[in-house]
């Protein structure tokens, strides 16, 4: 599996030479290093996609994921907020952040943290009224 995984980054690196902007290609790169738990050089990917495109929350999100698994959590929850903010439905991203939140509240002193004053993926959502978690078959029906 590591040669396979070799090849995959060879076979990438071949294609940025050819085009160095190809989203899809860093994107695709970024995520196999996430694969191979290489998280340092993910973020790197991820941060050369955000750099081309960063409107797109799904990047945001991947480069959170990253930060998460690097322990760099207020990092993450940076990356997931630029991910809310681009598309306010975006439910892994809103878990993501929790779950980053929790583990600085773990951390020594997490109760008293620097960033307990963020916006909260809750109060996100609660400034968007319009936004409904819980939009599905059900919720369309007239009560």
């Amino acid at each position: 599996m590591a040669k396979f995984m070799s090849m995959m980054l060879v076979s990438y690196d071949i294609a940025l030479e050819l085009q160095p902007n190809n989203i899809e290609v860093i994107n695709n790169k970024g995520l196999l290093y996430v694969a191979i738990s290489d998280y340092n050089n993910a973020v790197k990917c991820f941060n050369q996609s955000t750099d081309i495109n960063p409107s797109d929350a799904s990047i945001w999100n991947y480069k959170g994921l990253a930060f998460h698994a690097l322990g760099k959590y207020e990092d993450a929850i940076t990356s997931y907020d630029k991910a809310i903010i681009l598309r306010h439905t975006f439910v892994e991203a809103i878990n993501n952040r929790e779950s980053s939140e929790i583990q600085i509240k773990r951390s020594p002193g997490g109760a008293a943290h620097p960033h307990d004053d963020r916006i909260g993926a809750g109060r996100l959502v609660e400034a968007r009224p319009h936004v409904s978690l819980n939009a599905g078959p059900l919720a369309a029906r007239p009560r």
